[in-house]
């Protein structure tokens, strides 16, 4: 083997695990927690939109990417349920203020957690929703693509985005 064909083959050998490697380091030097938020009205009545989105067995009719959820055991005297989709995720309800504010949490993801707290606002048209995500992403090389990739905000504006159409006629 020519020297320019082993430079080459050892080049294509070592890249990819070298830009990992990048990114776990770039990964490890972002925050683990973050605190994000994102808003937007939706034309129907708040308890109508409350009753919507604090009821976890509806969720697969406005919330693209959840096939299915079922219903576990209470811990702790609280309601817990998993999300079936792209990935399972096992979610405990933590506050029930029917219909001005609703909260969840992410409880045994290997890679990230948190908590989503709504809001939900009467307006003249229907109901101001806002969505604070406090999470946390544990997995380094996942917060340096989360960072490259998409907004913090990009899984709140598809969750208001769906409910927007849901209740569009």
């Amino acid at each position: 083997m020519q020297r320019t064909q082993k430079i080459t083959a050892i080049g294509i050998v070592a890249t990819p695990p070298i830009f990992c490697l990048g990114l776990i380091m770039y990964g490890s030097w972002l925050p683990t927690s973050h605190s994000a938020t994102s808003s937007a009205e939706i034309g129907a009545p708040a308890a109508v939109v409350f009753d919507l989105v604090a009821d976890p067995i509806q969720a697969s009719r406005w919330r693209p990417g959840v096939e299915r959820v079922e219903t576990l055991e209470r811990v702790g005297g609280r309601p817990w349920y998993r999300e079936h989709g792209r990935q399972p995720l096992t979610i405990e309800v933590r506050e029930i203020q029917r219909p001005h504010r609703y909260v969840t949490a992410i409880v045994d993801h290997p890679d990230l957690g948190g908590t989503w707290t709504w809001t939900f606002e009467p307006t003249p048209s229907g109901t101001q929703i806002t969505i604070l995500e406090d999470g946390e992403v544990y997995n380094p090389l996942f917060r340096a693509v989360a960072s490259l990739t998409h907004s913090q905000t990009a899984a709140m504006d598809a969750q208001l985005s769906a409910l927007k159409t849901y209740f569009t006629p």
